[in-house]
Order: structure tokens, then C-alpha cells, then sequence
């Protein structure tokens, strides 16, 4: 009766013990308590211990078992706490990455009183950068590519904790770049084409325009777009693509004002100056490029042309979207001047360099 009694025992410590210590899911459930409360610490713990106590070690203490980050950046903006992080050493890691369990605001200063920048949705996901001053902790947010722009500010700590750090596929290709203050970035909100319609393998056109309509605030569907481009061409169906000619004067007619299309009564060759004349001016830049020049497609199956549209800079490389996202997120992309040139040279030799910035009215 004992053996038999320890062989159902065991087993079920053995459950008990493993349930015990399973780790967290990566994306919790509303109902997920969080893991992070911020206490702020009396004068005599403020004097960081051979044990780690100091104002970080409850945050810290619940980042010990955070896997590694990502590559570390170099450039910190502010200060560090230097005695804080070194007392709690590899547990209050650089660039460890943390999610919001209530919707929170992330704030320009860590200062009571601070206007909001950016209200986060519950379960964002933020790059700590190792500073905290006044229960705050600064943070880098990659954007959701629609109504969130990339940015850094201040948390407040008692909102956050830990989480497994951000796949590559669910970070935008410019990120951390596009959080840097230097960086020139046009608020472009993204769409897909690949959006499960008849015609999603051919939309990139309406698509591209869409967005650069959305960003001057005019909102018009990718659907209702292409048929309106279909028409001012004059050709129809599932699977044919769109002129520049068309697709610009569609926008032009929603009240966008088209750019440089023309030089004289050709298209106009633009160059690299050119776009960057215009992403300083505010306005971002529609290009027909080949599909299989830009980054990530050298492979594809399809050796046609493709619509993108040029959203920054970030020091001498562009942003971009691409309506195309089966590979990645296709907002907030980057490519090299290199990378650009050799795409805008378009497989149909007509619109090799042609392309037209988009303005308000």
C-alpha cells in the first residue's frame, strides 16, 4: 500500500511543482495580474546593498529572469542611474522588454504633471532603456504603423512587466532608428493589400495611394480607389495593375495636390535630392520600382514593377511603406540610398525614376 501510494503521489508533485513555475504567456490575458509594482522606497533603502535593494529592485527583480535582448543600442537619451543599475547588475538589463497590463501614457518627462504624448493600448510592447527617475522608467515604442508613431518617453514602472523580447517579425525594419529625435518621419498610416480581396495581388497602386491620401486626412477605401483608377484608365479586372498617370490623377481629384509627376511633358526622372527635397517639405513620395530590387524580395516569383511610398529619412537612408507585408511588417521599412536607386530603375523602362509627391490642398 505505501509503494503504491507514492507511485500517485510523486507524479502529482511532479505536476504541481512544474505548474508552479511556468512561465508567464507571452501575450497574458486581461485577467493577468501584474507582475511589476512600483514602491517607493524609504531614505535607508535607497543605498543600493550587496543584495540589490535600491529604488529599482522591485522592477528589477521581476526582469531577473527576462531572456536576452536585442542588440544593444549605443545611444542612451539622458542619464543612466548608475549606482541603481550597478547594484542590481545583469537584472536590470539595457533594451530588456516589458508590456503594459492597464492602458497607460507615455509621457515626454518624467516629471509630475507632464502631458501625454501617447496613450498606449493595454499590452504594447516597450524597450526599457535602463533610466528611471520618479517611478517612471524610459522606454522605446516601435509604433503600430496607424495612429502611433514611434516614440520615446516615460512610464510610469507600476504599469509595466517583463515579457520575452519582440520578434524580429514583429518589429518594423527601421525600428529602433525610427525613435531617434533625429529621425524625419511623415505620419503615413499603413494599409495592406493584401487584404483577402479579389484583386489584392494587383492593388498595389490604390493601395500605396490610400495611404498617402489618409496622411493629408483624406480617407477614401483601397477599394473604392482602384475602381476609380480602373475607370480613369480605362481597363478592368481582377488582376490588372495601375498606371501612375491614372493613379495620380485619382488622387488629385480627392484634393491631394500631385507633385512633380511632369517635367515638361514627360515624366519627370526623379532623383535621390529630389526625394529628399520633398520628405523635408512634409510630403511623401509615391515611386514605381521593381518588386524584386527592394529589400526582402530579392527572391520573389514576381519580376514586375510595385508601388511603395516613401515615408523619412533616417540619417542618409528612407523610410517606406510597403503595401506588400507577407514578409514582415510593411510599415516603417528602410533601404539604403543604394537600395533605392536600384529599385527606382522600374522593370517597364517608361516609368524608370518617375514617381509624384502628395500635398494638401
Amino acid at each position: 500500500m505505501p509503494s503504491r501510494l507514492i507511485r500517485w503521489l510523486v507524479p502529482l508533485w511532479l505536476s504541481l511543482l512544474l505548474a508552479a513555475t511556468w512561465s508567464a504567456p507571452r501575450r497574458p490575458s486581461a485577467e493577468t495580474p501584474p507582475s511589476i509594482q512600483y514602491v517607493q522606497p524609504s531614505a535607508a533603502a535607497t543605498e543600493p546593498s550587496a543584495a540589490g535593494a535600491g529604488p529599482l529592485a522591485l522592477v528589477a527583480a521581476a526582469f531577473a529572469d527576462t531572456p536576452p535582448p536585442l542588440a544593444r543600442e549605443q545611444e542612451l537619451a539622458g542619464s543612466v542611474v548608475p549606482a541603481a543599475q550597478e547594484a542590481i547588475g545583469f537584472a536590470w538589463q539595457l533594451n530588456a522588454w516589458a508590456t503594459n497590463h492597464r492602458i497607460t501614457e507615455l509621457s515626454p518627462s518624467p516629471e509630475p504633471g507632464t502631458p501625454s504624448a501617447l496613450t498606449l493600448p493595454q499590452w504594447s510592447f516597450v524597450q526599457l532603456t535602463g533610466e528611471e527617475r520618479n517611478g517612471q522608467l524610459f522606454v522605446r515604442y516601435a509604433g503600430d504603423g496607424r495612429a502611433l508613431p514611434p516614440r520615446k518617453g516615460w512610464i510610469a514602472a507600476a504599469d509595466l512587466q517583463p515579457t520575452e523580447p519582440a520578434l524580429e517579425a514583429e518589429l518594423p525594419w527601421g525600428y529602433p532608428a525610427t525613435t531617434q529625435v533625429d529621425a524625419l518621419r511623415i505620419h503615413v498610416p499603413y494599409r495592406t493589400q493584401l487584404d483577402g480581396s479579389p484583386w489584392e495581388g494587383a492593388n498595389c497602386g490604390p493601395t500605396t495611394l490610400g495611404m498617402g491620401l489618409e496622411a493629408l486626412g483624406i480617407e477614401v477605401s483601397s477599394a473604392q480607389l482602384r475602381r476609380e483608377v480602373l475607370d480613369a484608365q480605362g481597363l478592368w479586372g481582377n488582376d490588372v495593375g495601375v498606371y501612375m498617370e491614372a493613379l495620380a490623377r485619382v488622387g488629385a481629384g480627392h484634393g491631394a495636390r500631385v507633385l512633380d509627376l511632369f517635367q515638361g511633358r514627360a515624366l519627370k526622372r526623379w532623383s535621390l535630392d529630389d526625394i529628399r527635397a520633398h520628405l523635408h517639405a512634409g510630403q511623401p513620395v509615391i515611386l514605381q520600382v521593381r518588386f524584386r530590387a527592394l529589400p526582402g524580395h530579392q527572391g520573389a516569383p514576381y519580376y514586375g514593377d510595385h508601388f511603395i511610398i516613401v515615408t523619412g529619412l533616417v540619417g542618409d537612408d528612407f523610410l517606406y511603406n510597403d503595401p506588400i507585408d507577407s514578409d514582415g511588417l510593411g510599415y516603417d521599412r528602410l533601404m539604403t540610398p543604394a537600395e533605392l536607386q536600384r529599385a527606382m530603375n522600374a522593370n517597364d523602362r517608361k516609368y524608370a525614376y518617375a514617381g509624384f509627391a502628395l500635398a494638401g490642398p
